[in-house]
């Protein structure tokens, strides 16, 4: 239905911009990744809330991540008012869906036919 994230209602932004914020020629830390994505998905987002993916499926963890979160939410938060949580997907899909439910809004429905062909293997 489109109702609920996880559903059929993601939100997708230019491919180029959300990947150049994964280029280390294009951001040089961490806090400037996460305010690349805040730039490229908060003016789309449906929701307060915006999922800020920090690296992929085929990346090492972003070392000291916990760090960088508190450093965020140190130094970035006085000025943006956007606090940052380390969580999964899962989660940010149930805080949003929490959010949809409290408001009694919805989430245009959209289609998407994805495909990774980058991805994969010969």
């Amino acid at each position: 239905t489109g109702d609920r994230v996880g559903e059929s209602s993601t939100e997708y932004n230019s491919v180029s911009d959300a990947l150049n914020c994964l280029r280390s020629t294009y951001v040089d830390t961490t806090i400037e990744r996460f305010q690349c994505y805040l730039n490229v998905r908060q003016p789309i987002s449906r929701t307060p809330m915006v999922f800020v993916t920090t690296g992929s499926d085929f990346a090492p963890p972003v070392p000291n991540m916990l760090d960088a979160v508190e450093d965020w939410n140190t130094n970035s938060y006085p000025q943006t008012h956007i606090y940052s949580i380390m969580a999964s997907f899962a989660q940010y899909q149930e805080l949003v869906n929490a959010w949809l439910d409290q408001y009694d809004q919805k989430l245009p429905a959209r289609n998407f036919h994805g495909s990774t062909p980058q991805t994969s293997f010969v």
